[in-house]
């Protein structure tokens, strides 16, 4: 991991554990995020305030949001497929495209873009 942030690549947090999230009691959600947020910021592999949090299987709560923002998280990413329209207000629940919406896995990313033609 360090060496692909040597070589420019983003990494992002997604939880110690790949757990929902959302499900989790409070305390239990910081501990994921607190645990897996100071193996990669003392290892190395991220900017321990300038981060971000991609959302294991798209869970979250809003006691989450306030949280991560607090710790210098910059952006939350859900796995909703959609094109992203960022903005401040926004950035703790930005849609997104994922591998497995592009052929040959998938055709996800047309109904995605169906629904945009229509906003």
């Amino acid at each position: 991991l360090k060496l692909m942030r040597e070589c420019g690549m983003h990494i992002g947090i997604h939880g110690y554990e790949h757990v929902w999230m959302g499900n989790l009691p409070v305390e239990d959600m910081k501990s994921q995020i607190d645990k897996i947020h100071k193996a990669l910021s003392e290892g190395g592999c991220i900017d321990s305030g300038n981060w971000t949090m991609s959302y294991p299987y798209g869970s979250w709560h809003d006691e989450m949001i306030d949280y991560i923002s607090q710790m210098g998280c910059k952006a939350g990413f859900l796995s909703q497929v959609g094109r992203a329209y960022i903005n401040s207000k926004e950035r703790y629940k930005i849609v997104r495209y994922d591998t497995i919406d592009f052929p040959p896995r998938g055709n996800r990313y047309l109904d995605a873009e169906k629904l945009e033609a229509y906003k």
